[in-house]
């Protein structure tokens, strides 16, 4: 990755770089199992170069002010939530290169004075349940007009109960599931690829999203973003497959425009954060924020 020039056009080069990173992480992982870790390092170190180059691009682009927002993230880290948001780098580096500062929730609960201000709230699956009082405060958030992304993990971690308190009143259910596909998939069955992309929510430019590790979502009402494909299906958390007809969704906004329920934390995380992530995610970031 070359040195970012000033006053650049960098959104292409931000997006490569993503790409390459995130590229450089997989490899890297894969051979750092076993004998072969010694071989991990020359990819190491690019793969700092290129993350480098991500902020350094990120950087470049216009800031805040320019661009006439002054909106804020809340990332809400108070219960416990193993994908918080250290492990979501790339995420905030593209929700600050739309004109959105991003700031942490870690110990304090989730009120009115927390949510006053905020655009967007962002709940990965927590590992505690939530206090009915925050229960409360996030109905009258998104009853005033707040936005909510909220991400699930699969049978073995979600506590989709508690998910479900916030997203069930939008028509939004976690489930108690893991969705598989022995045929698409990049590595392993738990890593399906999402390849069949409704054309008329994300551009050509997204071929093909990477998951991992999440559940099937039940949707009343709601509109789904993302499917797996046919050769997909869930199983419970005995292990037993479930019936049904339709192809499992993974993704989907509330009908009312307020909730964006991704069923993986994984999708927003930088390990599964490949360039075709990225865009597609921006795009339903797009689509529940109301930018374009």
């Amino acid at each position: 990755v070359g040195s970012p020039v000033a006053g650049a056009s960098c959104s292409q080069e931000y997006v490569e770089a993503v790409a390459l990173a995130s590229s450089l992480f997989q490899e890297a992982a894969y051979l750092s199992v076993g004998e072969t870790v010694l071989a991990a390092r020359p990819y190491l170190e690019r793969l700092d170069t290129a993350l480098s180059a991500c902020e350094a691009y990120g950087d470049m682009l216009p800031p805040m002010e320019e661009l006439g927002k002054t909106h804020r993230v809340l990332f809400c880290d108070n219960r416990g939530q193993y994908y918080h948001v250290g492990k979501a780098g790339l995420l905030c580096s593209l929700l600050r290169n739309m004109g959105y500062e991003v700031a942490t929730l870690d110990r304090d609960l989730i009120d009115d004075r927390a949510l006053s201000g905020v655009s967007l709230a962002i709940l990965t699956n927590p590992s505690h349940p939530f206090e009915q009082s925050e229960i409360d405060a996030l109905d009258t958030y998104l009853a005033s007009g707040g936005r909510l992304l909220v991400t699930g993990q699969y049978y073995q971690h979600i506590l989709d109960d508690e998910l479900n308190r916030i997203t069930g009143t939008h028509g939004i259910l976690f489930t108690h599931t893991e969705v598989l596909d022995d045929e698409q998939n990049t590595g392993r069955a738990y890593y399906p690829l999402i390849t069949a992309l409704d054309r008329k929510v994300f551009p050509d430019a997204v071929t093909e999203v990477h998951f991992a590790s999440g559940c099937a979502l039940v949707l009343e009402g709601a509109v789904p973003l993302l499917s797996c494909s046919p050769s997909s299906y869930v199983i419970d958390a005995e292990g037993i497959r479930c019936e049904g007809s339709d192809v499992p969704c993974v993704a989907a906004i509330s009908s009312d425009g307020c909730v964006l329920a991704i069923s993986s934390s994984t999708v927003v995380t930088t390990s599964l954060f490949r360039g075709d992530n990225m865009q597609a995610l921006h795009v339903m970031l797009c689509l529940l924020l109301g930018d374009t």
